[in-house]
């Protein structure tokens, strides 16, 4: 997926049908986005002899925003966090990194 992607508005109207009136359940998992870092993690290739800069980070954070937003006013952060986190009663649990809720 590129940081331009485009959702379908077929899928955007199924989508928005199956949640709202069929109770269906969305859960997103998202990495992070992330010009600046993306940027920092640039390398060089052997095979091609440039230097080569992801086009996303771990996730399309633009383009899982451009559906959730407009539809459930929910999006995504540009933020890159890493840590651990402790469920209940269970052990901690390492994030080893990913992005936050904006709004």
């Amino acid at each position: 997926m590129y940081a331009d992607m485009k959702w379908f508005q077929l899928q955007v109207t199924k989508l928005k049908r199956d949640v709202e009136e069929n109770g269906l359940s969305v859960i997103v998992f998202a990495d992070w986005y992330n010009v600046a870092v993306m940027q920092e993690i640039k390398f060089y290739d052997q095979n091609t002899h440039r230097w080569w800069i992801p086009e996303t980070g771990g996730a399309n954070i633009p383009a899982i925003n451009d559906l959730l937003y407009p539809n459930w006013g929910v999006a995504f952060s540009d933020e890159v966090r890493n840590g651990q986190f402790t469920l209940g009663q269970h052990a901690p649990v390492i994030f080893a990194s990913g992005t936050t809720l904006t709004r």
